[in-house]
């Protein structure tokens, strides 16, 4: 099982990384899961009744999918939030730090970027979450160490090995905003022209720059 979704995780994190935009929902509807995932097995670890992470995680995770995808603006704050604070553990784990909680300061400066610039923040959750589930992915294949089993609190590789993984992931993230760019420019264009009236005041700026975008 640890093995299909590692192959999953690594298709849909190229995916995403490299077209997240156009499959913004589905995006923001994963980032939802995957953090209703999370809460369901730190709450249900502690219950007597082994079949309770299962039922948390099911729960949690498909009540934060639904929301994710229903509510555009809330997944979308909600996925930058959770890319930040995957980049903060791993970010942690370069430096031997398994103090979690301090991943929740780039969760949180995602989730408020979101709110201000919520397209090019979702541009950069995309592109980074997706080629981090890509290599996190690809290093489970090669190595046996499924990130499925990490836990907040433990360390899941060296500092060196996270160094490397944080790199490659940059990098992959920079191919794919350099591959999203073009795409959403062209959206732009589009709704430019389809909005093109008297009294635009910001018809010449990029869609994706405008306040409250």
């Amino acid at each position: 099982m640890e093995t299909a979704v590692a192959w999953i995780g690594l298709f849909s994190g190229l995916v995403f990384c490299l077209t997240g935009f156009a499959v913004r929902r589905i995006w923001a509807a994963c980032s939802c899961a995957a953090a209703g995932i999370g809460a369901g097995l730190a709450l249900g670890t502690g219950w007597q009744n082994p079949a309770a992470p299962a039922i948390a995680c099911v729960l949690l995770g498909g009540l934060l999918a639904w929301g994710g995808y229903q509510l555009e603006r809330a997944g979308t704050a909600a996925a930058c939030g959770v890319t930040g604070f995957a980049a903060g553990l791993l970010l942690l784990q370069c430096f031997g730090n398994v103090q979690w909680l301090y991943a929740l300061i780039p969760a949180a400066i995602g989730a408020g970027s979101a709110l201000f610039r919520r397209r090019p923040a979702f541009l950069a959750s995309a592109a980074f979450g997706g080629a981090l589930a890509a290599v996190l992915s690809l290093f489970s294949l090669l190595t046996d160490r499924h990130w499925l089993d990490y836990r907040p609190g433990n360390r899941f590789v060296s500092g060196e090995t996270a160094v490397f993984l944080l790199f490659c992931t940059l990098l992959i993230a920079a191919v794919g905003l350099s591959t999203q760019l073009p795409l959403l420019r062209r959206r732009e264009r589009l709704e430019a022209a389809a909005q093109k009236a008297p009294g635009m005041e910001d018809a010449g700026q990029p869609v994706f720059l405008r306040k409250g975008d």
